[in-house]
């Protein structure tokens, strides 16, 4: 079998409309082009502009192909153009990946030192000289903390929201799902700003003469907790969706089975459901 299909298909419009249709197309295809190149150099750097350019222009290469092989009275439909756009929008993509690491590595290569002082090495290595520094020292350490608590949290909150969405059926489901999504949806940025406000307010509820919460505020703002909860909020969303497509894997019959053999609900969770969700946890 061939890796594609080629079929035969014969239009009944007349050969002047064709015509006109294949000209109008690649005309309005080559007017877009036009215009897309000289905005890609008016707002580009001129490196940026070529490729962009280049990209353009054969994007608009194969659109007016397809449109005159469309508009032929006898035309051979191939599927060569789909997966040569297919493999143009991800290529351009995983480009992008590649040139994003190659900038790195040559970032981290050691380079000769500007004015070397006795007893310093002639070469300088821009990752060792960064790590030492203290400021990325506890970033990383913050990093490593903050991430095993939000991930273990995670985990303890995902899990039996995941059950109860991939298993059960009831009121406001919908509702739940979409709010849900809300942490996936907005910005990170976002998130932790709203964390922020949310916790100032709590900090300013008055009860009598005090404020009762204020501790709260004073745990939470500015400082580690913080961090883990705006990791959390984001984490756990994403965890979610793990979860409930894990358990949606998992055939709710031997669930049943246990509970008929007198296995109670956590019972037949803890001994049957989890041992099968390893994957996804």
């Amino acid at each position: 079998m061939t890796d594609h299909v080629d079929t035969l298909d014969k239009t009944t419009e007349p050969t002047d409309a064709a015509h006109l249709k294949r000209t109008v197309g690649c005309i309005a295809v080559a007017v877009v082009g036009v215009a897309l190149i000289v905005l890609a150099f008016v707002s580009m750097p001129i490196g940026w502009a070529v490729f962009t350019s280049a990209l353009i222009a054969l994007a608009a290469a194969m659109v007016c192909r397809s449109i005159i092989i469309a508009t032929s009275p006898w035309r051979v439909v191939s599927d060569k153009p789909f997966y040569t756009g297919l493999v143009i929008l991800g290529g351009s993509y995983l480009l992008l990946i590649v040139l994003m690491l190659a900038a790195d590595i040559t970032y981290a290569v050691p380079h000769p030192r500007d004015n070397p002082q006795p007893g310093e090495s002639p070469w300088v290595n821009p990752v060792v000289e960064t790590l030492k520094q203290r400021e990325i020292q506890y970033s990383i350490w913050l990093s490593v903390i903050s991430c095993t608590i939000t991930t273990v949290v995670s985990l303890w909150v995902a899990v039996p929201i995941g059950y109860l969405m991939s298993r059960h059926e009831f009121r406001g489901k919908n509702f739940v799902d979409a709010m849900l999504d809300i942490p996936i949806v907005l910005p990170p940025l976002v998130v932790g700003i709203s964390l922020l406000v949310l916790f100032r307010i709590l900090g300013e509820i008055e009860f009598g003469d005090s404020h009762p919460l204020k501790w709260l505020q004073d745990l939470v703002v500015f400082e580690l907790p913080a961090v883990i909860l705006a990791q959390f909020m984001v984490a756990c969303a994403f965890a979610v969706r793990t979860m409930r497509a894990t358990f949606d894997q998992i055939p709710s019959r031997r669930e049943q089975v246990a509970l008929t053999l007198g296995c109670t609900r956590s019972q037949a969770f803890f001994h049957v459901v989890m041992p099968d969700c390893q994957i996804g946890c």
